[in-house]
C-alpha cells in the first residue's frame, strides 16, 4: 500500500504548528522577560553609581538617579531610592524598580518578582 504524499506533509505542518504554538512561543517570551531584566539591572547599576557620585560631589541623587532613568528609557516613577548609612564610611544608596508587564505570558498559579534591586556604596572624602 503507498501513502500518498499530500498526507505526510499535511501531518508534518499540524505537527510543526504545535510545537511552535506550545515550546517555541513560551520559550521565546521567557527570552524577552529575561532579556528585560537584565537590561534593567544594568540600567539601575549605572544609575545607582550615578547617584552615589551625585553623593559624593554633595549634588541632588535623587535628580541624577532620575535623568539616568529617563535617559535609558525607565520610567522613574516605578523607582524607589533609598539611602543607609551616617557619615562614616560605607555608605549605600540602593534603588528598587517594579518591571511592568511582567511576565510577557502569564502562567496560572505561578508568581514571579517584578521588582529588581540594587546598591552602590560610596564614601564622602
Amino acid at each position: 500500500m503507498r501513502r500518498n504524499r499530500s498526507n505526510i506533509f499535511g501531518g508534518v505542518s499540524v505537527e510543526f504548528i504545535m510545537i511552535t504554538a506550545f515550546v517555541l512561543v513560551p520559550i521565546l517570551a521567557g527570552l524577552y522577560d529575561l532579556g528585560r531584566l537584565v537590561r534593567t539591572d544594568l540600567v539601575l547599576n549605572r544609575a545607582a553609581r550615578e547617584g552615589a557620585i551625585s553623593l559624593m560631589r554633595y549634588h541632588d541623587h535623587v535628580s541624577s538617579v532620575n535623568e539616568y532613568l529617563t535617559a535609558s528609557g525607565l520610567d522613574p516613577t516605578r523607582a524607589t531610592i533609598s539611602l543607609s548609612g551616617g557619615s562614616g564610611a560605607d555608605n549605600v544608596l540602593s534603588i528598587s524598580y517594579v518591571v511592568p508587564d511582567l511576565p510577557l505570558i502569564p502562567i496560572p498559579g505561578v508568581t514571579f518578582s517584578d521588582t529588581v534591586g540594587v546598591s552602590a556604596i560610596y564614601n564622602r572624602p
